[in-house]
């Protein structure tokens, strides 16, 4: 069983006005995630593997239940948390008919994967390998910037150009050949340890 729920409460505040040619919105808005999950440690001890090795015949269904029960029914859970902030602040200029000049800067969120929030490991005991999911994975974030210039003809047809600059931080990625480290603040409540 495997099981995640995220809770998202959210605040909002927008606001804008007219100073003749130039138009200018901006808002805020505040968010704060929860997450709660729960999943299975997939792991073949040593003393389960001892028991596999000294198995003899072919297997039966009470056999192929106890070793998926042995292997699959450690359960783990983990929860998670965090606030964020998202400004914004758009231009809108028009200093002739027709020309219409832009400028803004958003912020946004990209939410990790459900499926690396649900606590999940796998450990192989004889190839010294832990495999995990991050429960406590926090989003990515970014700051947008974008300029731009549009000029519409008469009676139609329009010519654009702009720019744009996206800043990204605490950008989410796949990660491995890290060495456990010993002590029970491990990650792994002091098991794996090298």
């Amino acid at each position: 069983k495997q099981s995640l729920t995220e809770k998202i409460s959210a605040a909002y505040l927008m606001g804008s006005f007219n100073l003749g040619q130039l138009s200018v919105l901006g808002g805020v808005r505040v968010e704060r995630t929860q997450t709660k999950g729960e999943g299975a440690r997939n792991i073949i001890t040593p003393q389960e593997a001892a028991l596999r090795a000294a198995f003899v015949g072919p297997l039966t269904e009470a056999e192929i239940i106890r070793r998926t029960t042995a292997q699959f029914s450690g359960r783990q859970t983990a929860t998670g948390e965090y606030r964020n902030v998202f400004p914004g602040l758009h231009f809108k200029f028009e200093p002739i008919r027709g020309l219409i000049g832009r400028a803004s800067y958003s912020s946004n969120v990209g939410r990790p994967n459900i499926g690396t929030l649900i606590p999940s490991t796998t450990v192989n005991v004889d190839l010294q390998t832990v495999s995990s999911s991050n429960p406590s994975l926090k989003a990515q974030y970014a700051n947008n910037f974008d300029l731009g210039a549009e000029y519409y003809f008469e009676p139609v047809g329009m010519v654009s150009a702009g720019v744009f600059l996206k800043e990204m931080k605490d950008f989410i990625f796949t990660q491995g050949g890290i060495l456990i480290p010993a002590g029970p603040d491990n990650g792994f409540g002091g098991d794996y340890a090298g």
